[in-house]
């Protein structure tokens, strides 16, 4: 089983202008794209109106997801929130803030996701380190889970 990762992809503009970039890749880059098996996959639009992707998949994937980005000249900035996201350092639970119904129910089947691998992937030490810097009232629910099950 190849290790999932958690990425964020910012593309600093807004989804239409997105969207029409990538109806202008080549068609062999839009199939290339489309047949990527991501684990989980979740896209919004920020505060600022900016189109975010959050994305679970393995590193092999994402390289060749960003490599026709790149190659097609298409502004983003990934960033890999694998180790943040274990150890509490971004709060990704602000997104589901600004979404309305229909994407909501979308980001509560991506976060069923990502807590499952969370789970998966947590270890004692970054649950510990979350405890010392804020405290165990101050943990994530996937957190307490965690520690529930550990100490089976």
């Amino acid at each position: 089983m190849k290790k999932l990762k958690l990425y964020h992809i910012d593309f600093a503009r807004s989804a239409e202008t997105v969207v029409w970039e990538y109806s202008l890749l080549p068609e062999n880059d839009r199939i290339q794209m489309s047949s990527l098996l991501f684990e989980a996959t979740f896209d919004y639009q920020d505060t600022m109106k900016t189109y975010n992707f959050l994305v679970l998949a393995d590193s092999q994937q994402m390289s060749k997801y960003t490599e026709i980005l790149q190659n097609n000249m298409v502004l983003h900035f990934l960033h890999d929130w694998t180790e943040p996201i274990l150890k509490d350092k971004v709060k990704i639970d602000n997104i589901e803030k600004n979404l309305d119904n229909s994407t909501l129910k979308i980001w509560e089947k991506f976060k069923t996701k990502l807590d499952e691998w969370l789970l998966l992937n947590q270890e004692l030490d970054n649950v510990l380190d979350i405890i010392l810097e804020k405290g165990v009232d101050r943990l994530r629910d996937i957190d307490k889970k965690f520690l529930e099950n550990y100490a089976k």
